[in-house]
């Protein structure tokens, strides 16, 4: 969640098979290059307001 920008920046949260989709209140608190770093993770990005 540090990585997010802590707890308090998810607004909310959902998955299905293949992702995790989180709504944030600012995703630049997001540090993206560690995100990216994650063992296990094949990519992340933002798309209709869901990162």
């Amino acid at each position: 969640m540090e990585l997010l920008g802590g707890k308090d920046n998810i607004i909310s949260e959902a998955h299905c098979a293949t992702r995790l989709r989180l709504v944030m209140k600012d995703e630049s608190k997001i540090d993206q290059a560690q995100v990216e770093e994650i063992d296990g993770l094949k990519g992340a990005f933002s798309s209709s307001g869901q990162y």
